[in-house]
């Protein structure tokens, strides 16, 4: 058997070479469906549990972090709420501080109308003749056409009551200006309940109270005149004081 050339064994190798090569690498390049897959990795190693302390939270409870942030948020929430109040307006500084001066009340009044002074001349005289201590003094005095009489004296707790009668005997109004009580040189406070005007051909009765004089002291009475010649009709209280 003779020996092929050299030349033929290098190109029948060639040939061998490439009829292996070409289809190996056409398969390679050749697009697959797992052509997607590559570049993935794939554990076949099992998955292992999570340990109890890595579970996640059950539903409807909460951290102790998730709570602060709660109460966070809800105190957020309320803020605006909070700042929209009304702001009251501060109380007015007082007068004397502002530097005006506030007028003070004017003080009560006593009772002087017509009607007030009658009621209480009629509760009076309903106590003093209903009173059976009272003494009577039966004494007048007349004086330019004035008759002053003195009808009787009681008492009515600490002080002194007595009955007095005005008659005008003249064609003009009299008007009574007061009555003072003295006790030797010393007035005493009296307070009377008597009409101020009485009438021409009129009498009226009325009452005098004072207090305790010292014992053993000339006790007079003085009836003045509001007007006309200013008279003044004086009278001694004949009672033991």
């Amino acid at each position: 058997m003779t020996q092929a050339p050299v030349w033929l064994t290098v190109g029948i190798t060639v040939t061998l070479a490439a009829a292996f090569w070409l289809p190996y690498r056409w398969l390679e390049t050749r697009p697959t469906p797992y052509a997607p897959l590559q570049g993935a990795v794939i554990s076949l190693v099992k998955p292992q549990p999570a340990p109890a302390s890595a579970q996640p939270p059950r539903a409807g409870s909460q951290t102790a972090g998730a709570r602060r942030a709660s109460r966070r948020f809800r105190s957020a929430a309320r803020e605006p709420i909070a700042a929209a109040k009304p702001v009251e307006a501060p109380p007015a500084p007082p007068a004397e501080a502002s530097g005006a001066i506030a007028a003070a009340p004017p003080p009560p009044q006593p009772a002087t109308s017509a009607s007030s002074r009658d009621m209480q001349l009629d509760d009076l005289a309903m106590r003093f003749e209903a009173d059976p201590a009272k003494y009577p003094l039966d004494r007048r005095k007349t004086q330019g056409g004035i008759t002053f009489s003195l009808a009787a004296i009681g008492r009515e707790g600490s002080l002194f009551v007595l009955k007095v009668a005005v008659a005008n005997d003249t064609d003009a109004d009299f008007f009574i200006a007061g009555f003072t009580v003295q006790a030797g040189r010393s007035e005493l406070a009296a307070r009377s309940l008597f009409r101020i005007l009485v009438e021409p051909r009129r009498t009226r009765e009325g009452y005098v109270m004072f207090g305790r004089p010292s014992s053993q002291s000339a006790v007079k009475i003085t009836l003045k005149e509001d007007g006309g010649r200013g008279s003044a009709v004086v009278m001694p209280i004949p009672y033991s004081f």
